[in-house]
C-alpha cells in the first residue's frame, strides 16, 4: 500500500482578524513585575489580546502575610496588591479575585466579629478605605468559649469578587461572596450578592492602558471587646480568569 502524505495540521483559534484566527499560545503579561502572571490566549493581528485564561498570584514572591491588631481593628494587608494585567488583556473578559487566611482570637468568653473585604481602586498603591470595599458583606458574629485566656481559637476567612467590564463602558458590574468559620459564614456556601455597595466600584476603568487597570488590597476588620491581641493571616490572593 503506497504511504498517505503527511498533512501539517494547524489551530487555529481566536477572532477571524484581519483574515484569520491566531495560534493559542501563552502571553506573558507581568505589567506587574510584583506579580506571577501565566495568561493563556490570542494576539490578534491588531496586536489586542483576547480569549485570555490566567492566574495572577500576588503573594509569589513573598511569604503569607500576617498582621497584629488590637481588640477593635482593621487590618489591611497594604503593601500585598493583586494587579490586573494591562494592555487589554482582561478586555471584556470576566475575572475573580479571589483572598483567603485565617484570624486568630485569645481564649475567654465573648463575642467578636470579623469582616473579610476586598478593596479596588484604578490608582497604584491606593490607600484601603470603607468607600473603596467591593467585597463587604456584614461581619459575622462568632462565640468564644475558651476558658484559658492564652488558648488561642483559629477562624479562616475567604471572599472573592466575580468582576467583567469593558473600556468602552468604563465601569464595573460582578458578584461577591464572603465567609468565615466552618459555620459562621457571612452568605450561605455558593450564594453570591452583587458587588455592595455599587457605588464603590470603580469607574473610568480603561482596560486598553499600558498601565495595570485594577488593583486590589484585602483586609479584615475584627470587633470584640475582650480580645487582648489578634493575628489575621492573608495565605492566599489571586485574580482568576
Amino acid at each position: 500500500m503506497a504511504q498517505q502524505p503527511q498533512v501539517a495540521a494547524q489551530a487555529n483559534f481566536g477572532p477571524a482578524s484581519n483574515g484569520g484566527g491566531d495560534i493559542l499560545h501563552l502571553i506573558p503579561a507581568n505589567s506587574n513585575p510584583d506579580n506571577a502572571q501565566n495568561l493563556i490566549g490570542w494576539t490578534d493581528n491588531n496586536g489586542l489580546n483576547g480569549g485570555v485564561q490566567g492566574v495572577t498570584n500576588a503573594l509569589a514572591k513573598g511569604a503569607p502575610a500576617n498582621l497584629t491588631a488590637a481588640a477593635a481593628a482593621a487590618a489591611v494587608f497594604s503593601t500585598t496588591f493583586a494587579n490586573l494585567p494591562a494592555n487589554s488583556a482582561y478586555e471584556g473578559v470576566p475575572f475573580t479575585v479571589k483572598a483567603a487566611g485565617w484570624v486568630s482570637l485569645n481564649g475567654g468568653t465573648y463575642t467578636a466579629t470579623i469582616q473579610p473585604l476586598i478593596y479596588a481602586s484604578t490608582a497604584l498603591g491606593f490607600t484601603a478605605s470603607a468607600a473603596a470595599a467591593i467585597v463587604s458583606n456584614a461581619a459575622a458574629s462568632l462565640t468564644i468559649a475558651v476558658a484559658a485566656a492564652a488558648t488561642l481559637t483559629y477562624f479562616p476567612w475567604e471572599a472573592e469578587a466575580t468582576i467583567y467590564g469593558s473600556t468602552a463602558s468604563s465601569i464595573l458590574g460582578g458578584r461577591m461572596s464572603s465567609q468565615v468559620g466552618p459555620s459562621g459564614s457571612l452568605a450561605p456556601a455558593g450564594v453570591f450578592n452583587a458587588l455592595v455597595p455599587a457605588a464603590n466600584n470603580p469607574t473610568a476603568v480603561t482596560f486598553n492602558t499600558a498601565t495595570t487597570p485594577l488593583n486590589f488590597l484585602a483586609g479584615v476588620t475584627t470587633t470584640g471587646a475582650s480580645i487582648s491581641a489578634q493575628v489575621v493571616a492573608l495565605t492566599a490572593f489571586v485574580i482568576e480568569s
